[in-house]
């Protein structure tokens, strides 16, 4: 029953040890990203970075067949060609 208690704890310990390993070794993840938001937000304010941008024009003419590969999809939004077994569109994200 000692044994038992006495694995118990060295589990527990152990548990509490790598938990308190992976706070340390996220914090300067964590330091870096308050810090890049801070940068972000500086720069809207001087206008450094536009908050919004304009829509990319995607070509809605279809390829010709020649251009397809076989057995590859074309999107009805775009036109581009997406690879086979792709449920959305990999330029402008659109169901196929």
């Amino acid at each position: 029953m000692y044994i038992t208690a006495m694995v118990g704890e060295w589990f527990v310990t152990l548990t509490a040890l790598a938990a308190i390993a992976a706070l340390v070794a996220a914090v300067p993840v964590f330091l870096e990203m308050v810090r890049e938001g801070r940068r972000r937000h500086r720069g809207l304010k001087t206008g450094e970075i536009e908050r919004y941008r304009e829509d990319v024009t995607y070509d809605a003419t279809p390829p010709s067949i020649e251009e397809v590969p076989p057995g590859s999809a074309v999107c009805p939004h775009c036109g581009s060609v997406n690879d086979v077994g792709y449920a959305y569109c990999g330029s402008c994200v659109q169901e196929l």
